[in-house]
């Protein structure tokens, strides 16, 4: 029935330190990871960026491709077939 609950102690997590010197310590270590991840996060943004112009880029060119193709299979047929012949 006993229990620290609501003590001190558990408040303050058990720790031996007092909640100012863990904040302190919390904090530099947010700014440390936060110095360390934001260049690696902007990197990768700017790789994402990259690799989806570079994406866009080859599907214009892949249906540019496509498109050529079309149009050659659409003459080699109405040479081979006749115009006439095609249309019912």
């Amino acid at each position: 029935m006993g229990g620290s609950r609501g003590t001190k102690e558990s408040r303050d997590g058990c720790t031996g330190e007092s909640p100012g010197d863990t904040d302190r310590v919390g904090a530099r270590a947010r700014r440390l990871r936060c110095a360390l991840v934001a260049p690696a996060l902007a990197l990768a943004l700017l790789l994402l960026a990259a690799g989806g112009s570079a994406l866009q880029e080859i599907s214009e060119k892949l249906a540019r491709a496509d498109l050529r193709e079309f149009e050659t299979q659409g003459r080699f047929i109405k040479s081979r077939y006749g115009e006439d012949q095609i249309s019912e």
